[in-house]
């Protein structure tokens, strides 16, 4: 009884189990799917919006030297500003420095025969003007500009200068165009540079000079930390073809200075922050410009992009945390996921307890059964519902009585089942015979098939030089089989194949096997041969198949066949004679096919 109860509880219980599950499964998968469309979504927008941000500012940023040098060109290029006049270049250089960005720290121009004029800004935020011309030997000096922006005192005097020989000249005399110079050391104050230099050109094309505006990469950090400070995101810039670090927001140094007041650029695998270092890592791997990174601190998502503008070649690295709303929404759906356990486990232990009340009167009918079962006759079902329990019992007590009937024509109903058992044992037999048959022949033509065919060679190696001794394989291959399927179809195929079968099995003797070995090649094992006879069966094979008129279709087709004998020799394994028997029809293939060829005269030679 402990047995049906079980099992019958158990199949409702878990029918209900698994269909709950599943409910909930595809309702969930349907709403998790759908929220993490939104999550990727607003992630996306959130991260997108940061990102264009950091590179608008930095293009400003870059764009102010470019546009400086594009307007101001227009006045030595026009002759409005005549370069070799101390008043009007020093009015032009102080006019453009009062107005540029603080992070100009200064406008130059150089000549084409090495002269050098322009105005900076110093520690102290005071206008100086610059110069390096005839009258200065070739050095380069530095001028206090006097309240009229007139040159007043000398201030410093330093070496030797040449601006043919900087970068940012010479790349713009080799371009031809407006571009930006490596970043570079700046020769006085500690601080990366950078400067944007364009080429001016006379009206008959020759070169006159480059423009050059200097800027300071100090700056850049202060404005990455204003574009991403209320995303709480972190970004740092690349030089991607030197790996250098030009800016970050992390107060994180971009070159160190060494006492001699060298500075070495900061490599972008020394970058400290973990976030950043591993986001570079992985974009060298993959060049995978988006990802997300788990760490300790949550989840960060992280878009590298590339700032390609007049020779710069930047990358832009920024890493945004997980939101605090994103954070609620997953915290939310866990709790859901959560919710729907507890109300599976809640309804279980509920359906559980009414299968109870449910399925008592079926447990009492089962205990009557089984005594029924067991020789008291008498028993019978006590029926207290209409309902289909009811129905149980009233069909119950009427197979009792039926059943009482039975027993009294016992002994032939015993007769008619043991002649029933008798024929189905016949049957039965008789289904595995033929199915033992099935498993050692081939469907289409009939033969023995590979299996078997290795089993019986593998039997007489084993019994090699005990029970018998001498046998011979012959592989067979159907020549130009694939030209009948291709020129007359499969069925005319077959029906060769078929032939092919029927023709082998009259040549052969009794004690011979013949085998389909695998689409168009056959195989026959000859036990207890000697070389001389298995190449007169060989030969009858070549020949039979040769004069045989193959009809399909009421075409008339001609078939041949190249042979392949091998012998078996103490201590060959069945792959070797088999490959032996291979090399043998190899070998007649190519001397023209429709041959009988022998390995061991193939050896001979």
């Amino acid at each position: 009884m402990e047995t049906y109860q079980r099992s019958m509880k158990n199949q409702i219980r878990y029918l209900f189990i698994i269909l709950m599950t599943m409910m909930i499964a595809v309702v969930s998968f349907i709403a998790f799917y759908y929220w993490k469309l939104s999550i990727d979504d607003m992630v996306m927008k959130i991260q997108e919006e940061a990102n264009d941000a950091i590179i608008h500012e930095i293009e400003n940023f870059i764009t102010i030297p470019l546009d400086m040098n594009e307007r101001n060109s227009l006045f030595i290029k026009s002759g409005l500003v005549d370069i070799n006049s101390a008043n009007n270049r020093e009015d032009f250089f102080s006019g453009v420095m009062q107005t540029a960005p603080l992070n100009v720290y200064s406008f130059s121009y150089g000549t084409r025969t090495g002269e050098y004029y322009g105005v900076r800004r110093n520690h102290e935020n005071q206008l100086e003007f610059m110069k390096s011309d005839k009258t200065t030997q070739g050095h380069s000096k530095y001028y206090a500009a006097n309240d009229d922006f007139s040159e007043g005192e000398l201030r410093l005097t330093l070496g030797a200068f040449d601006p043919r020989t900087r970068s940012w000249y010479q790349l713009a005399e080799q371009t031809h165009k407006p571009i930006f110079s490596p970043v570079y050391k700046h020769f006085i104050m500690h601080d990366l540079a950078l400067s944007a230099s364009y080429p001016i050109y006379n009206v008959t094309g020759d070169l006159m000079g480059v423009m050059g505006t200097h800027i300071l990469l100090s700056e850049m950090n202060q404005k990455l930390k204003e574009v991403v400070r209320d995303k709480n995101a972190i970004a740092y810039i690349v030089e991607k073809n030197s790996g250098e670090l030009v800016a970050n927001t992390e107060d994180e140094s971009n070159f160190v200075v060494d006492q001699a007041g060298t500075i070495d650029r900061i490599d972008s695998m020394q970058i400290k922050n973990k976030i950043i270092h591993t986001a570079l890592e992985n974009y060298h791997e993959d060049e995978k410009p988006e990802f997300m990174e788990d760490t300790t601190k949550g989840q960060w998502y992280i878009k590298i992009s590339e700032l390609k503008k007049n020779g710069l070649n930047w990358l832009i690295i920024m890493a945004m945390p997980e939101d605090h709303s994103i954070v609620e929404l997953k915290q939310s759906i866990i709790f859901s996921v959560f919710l729907s356990v507890l109300t599976i486990i809640i309804a279980i232990v509920i359906w559980t307890k009414k299968i109870d009340q449910y399925l008592r009167p079926i447990y009492e009918l089962i205990s009557i059964t089984e005594e029924y079962g067991l020789g008291d006759f008498s028993k019978r079902a006590n029926i207290s519902k209409r309902d289909e329990v009811g129905k149980l019992g009233s069909a119950f007590n009427k197979m009792a009585e039926e059943l009482e009937v039975l027993i009294n024509h016992l002994e032939n109903k015993v007769v008619e089942r043991t002649q029933e058992l008798e024929r189905r044992n016949t049957e039965l037999a008789k289904a595995k015979e033929q199915m033992e048959l099935s498993a050692q022949t081939d469907f289409l033509t009939g033969l023995y098939n590979r299996k078997f065919i290795i089993q019986q060679i593998e039997t007489e190696i084993e019994n090699f030089g005990t029970k018998y001794d001498g046998f011979a394989i012959v592989m067979m291959d159907l020549d130009y089989f694939k030209k009948i399927n291709d020129e007359y179809g499969h069925d005319c195929g077959d029906l060769v194949l078929k032939d092919t079968a029927m023709i082998m099995q009259q040549v052969v003797r009794k004690q011979d096997c013949v085998s389909r070995w695998g689409g168009e090649e056959f195989l026959v094992f000859l036990p207890k041969t000697t070389l001389i006879q298995a190449i007169e069966i060989a030969e009858l094979l070549r020949s039979g198949i040769e004069e045989h008129a193959f009809v399909c279709k009421k075409t008339p087709l001609k078939a041949t066949m190249t042979l392949g004998i091998a012998m078996y020799k103490d201590g060959l394994s069945l792959d070797e004679v088999i490959k032996n028997a291979d090399i043998a029809v190899y070998k007649g293939k190519k001397n023209g096919r429709n041959q009988v060829c022998c390995f061991e005269q193939l050896a001979e030679h």
